[in-house]
């Protein structure tokens, strides 16, 4: 009889098996991919509640507005909610008719590591919305490396134009630019971790809340 040590072994040189056959030269890595990621419906109109189920899940807030107007005032929401005395906002022409309603003062990117840190959430755009995953795609052009990472509450904007499917997507749209830029970032719910005592705290190397507002 296996022990469970064993057993655990001989699954791992399976998966390592069919890896090295699959990403052999002149394989279709995307199709070997999509083989052992998790199924997507193939009709494009599911993804976005796909991406919003998966991001729940993880803890996300997720919004489906049907245009800017209704996106402002879940924004004017959340600021309601959280309190928000600094914001910081992205300078994107998305993002600047998104918050027109904020009260809250207003901070940038460029801004000091300290004054982003000090806010009480960010507001920025994405490269794209995953929805295999419920991850959402960010790169130097969404506010920058810090802008998603040290306001405590992450709120996205995206048109419903950027949900992909799945993980090979995301890498033929990062290709599609002809040069990969030079921070990427795939966001998978609010920052968490259980490395102690395996108990899960969110907001461990990031923002501890996370909102998606699609629009359209």
């Amino acid at each position: 009889m296996k022990s469970a040590r064993d057993e655990i072994l001989g699954r791992i040189r399976a998966a390592l098996a069919v890896a090295e056959a699959d990403l052999s030269p002149g394989q279709d890595h995307a199709a070997a991919a999509r083989a052992v990621l998790p199924p997507v419906p193939d009709d494009p109109s599911t993804w976005p509640s796909t991406f919003g189920a998966r991001l729940e899940a993880l803890s996300g807030r997720y919004y489906r507005v049907v245009d800017i107007e209704e996106a402002a005032g879940v924004v004017a929401r959340l600021e309601q909610e959280g309190h928000w005395g600094t914001v910081l906002v992205q300078d994107d022409p998305l993002v600047s008719a998104v918050t027109t309603e904020l009260t809250s003062e207003r901070v940038y990117p460029g801004s000091s590591a300290h004054e982003l840190a000090a806010c009480d959430a960010g507001v920025t755009t994405c490269r794209a919305l995953v929805a295999q995953t419920g991850s959402i795609l960010v790169t130097a052009a969404d506010a920058g490396r810090a802008g998603t990472v040290l306001p405590p509450h992450h709120v996205v904007l995206a048109t419903a134009d950027q949900v992909v499917p799945d993980l090979p997507a995301v890498w033929d749209l990062l290709q599609a630019g002809g040069r990969v830029p030079s921070f990427v970032s795939l966001v998978t719910g609010p920052s968490r971790t259980a490395d102690i005592e395996r108990t899960l705290v969110l907001g461990a190397h990031g923002p501890i809340r996370l909102t998606v507002i699609l629009i359209g």
